[in-house]
């Protein structure tokens, strides 16, 4: 499946409270209380600072931040006076100070991935040795539940299934078919490895639009391995649309995404899963919001960002790809994700 990437830049401005005095309206003072992204450390915010030791110019947050940005303009700075101010926070933290009451976990990639270090509430500390230099994002709080996957096609070659399972991939898709004409050749050796392994699995239809209609591709679809049962290890089928809008104009798209959906749900009572990303939905479906019905599958490397369509969240999201395989995300825990497998 292909990706498409988008930055993501944001702004948090907090307006200072004010107090009636003497019939006139002053501003309060702040110094006690937490106002985001003023350079000083407060009470409720998450700090970091460009020396060790608490030290040089500080960024102060709020919330969790995923992604810090990496060059001016957009980026997330150090704004406090001293050594650092006006440089981008991301590979240049030293130390931090966590004032926010709860656990503070720092990430060396964007994206909360990669080498963590957490701080409890009210700690000051150095980032360790992995992190000093090299930090890219941070989560205030828990992280919360989801459970790791993969998607494999013809192109990824051998999948080794039960060293995926102990490296913790807990579901699957498997490319099945493409178009009206096409089977993955390796859909049958994935399909049982997979579920011989212990992993949650289901199909997914790479589309083609310019070809046979919506209806036709989701019969091919089915009758190639799509098929759905509840049978707790087996995911709905999912349709990939991505690459190029095939000629079509957004209400031609989404007619033929539309007789897709409509054949899957009437064969096989589930309304198949819709794999996208943001510009492909926007460009050739008008950013349509008739899918709702459809779980979202979101292809967005990083960071999640915006969803398109008006979906209020993410089923599975694609976030990246590590060792050539698509690495994805279920929204939930392993107990949702098996209930989500078997429509319970």
């Amino acid at each position: 499946m292909r990706r498409t990437h988008f930055t993501l830049t944001a702004a948090l401005v907090t307006a200072p409270a004010l107090l009636a005095c003497a019939g006139a309206l002053v501003a309060a003072p702040a110094a006690h209380a937490a106002t985001a992204r003023n350079g000083v450390c407060e009470s409720g915010e998450f700090c970091l600072y460009y020396n060790s030791g608490q030290a040089g110019s500080v960024s102060d947050f709020t919330t969790s931040i995923s992604d810090y940005g990496a060059t001016q303009p957009g980026c997330y700075d150090f704004k406090g006076a001293g050594a650092g101010k006006g440089l981008c926070v991301k590979n240049n933290a030293a130390s931090v100070w966590n004032r926010t009451g709860k656990t503070v976990t720092v990430y060396y990639n964007s994206g909360y991935a990669g080498h963590a270090q957490q701080f409890a509430a009210g700690a000051k500390s150095n980032l360790d040795a992995t992190l000093k230099n090299n930090n890219a994002a941070h989560r205030i709080g828990a992280a919360p539940a989801s459970v790791r996957g993969i998607d494999v096609s013809n192109t990824n070659g051998t999948i080794n299934w039960s060293s995926q399972r102990s490296s913790g991939v807990r579901f699957a898709y498997v490319k099945a078919s493409e178009g009206s004409t096409w089977t993955d050749p390796t859909f049958a050796t994935n399909y049982k490895g997979a579920r011989n392994a212990g992993v949650i699995r289901g199909a997914y239809h790479f589309a083609n639009p310019a070809g046979a209609s919506g209806k036709t591709q989701a019969d091919w679809f089915i009758n190639h391995g799509g098929g759905w049962t509840a049978d707790g290890y087996t995911l709905p089928g999912a349709l990939d649309v991505e690459g190029t809008c095939y000629g079509k104009s957004p209400t031609a798209m989404v007619g033929w995404i539309t007789s897709f959906v409509e054949e899957y749900k009437l064969k096989e009572g589930r309304t198949p899963v819709i794999y996208t990303n943001r510009s492909w939905w926007q460009d050739c479906t008008g950013n349509s919001t008739a899918f709702h019905s459809s779980a979202l599958w979101f292809a967005h490397p990083t960071t999640l960002g915006t969803l398109p369509g008006g979906w209020t969240r993410q089923t599975i999201w694609q976030y990246a790809v590590a060792g050539g395989i698509d690495q994805n995300k279920f929204n939930g825990s392993l107990t949702q994700l098996k209930a989500f497998a078997n429509n319970s």
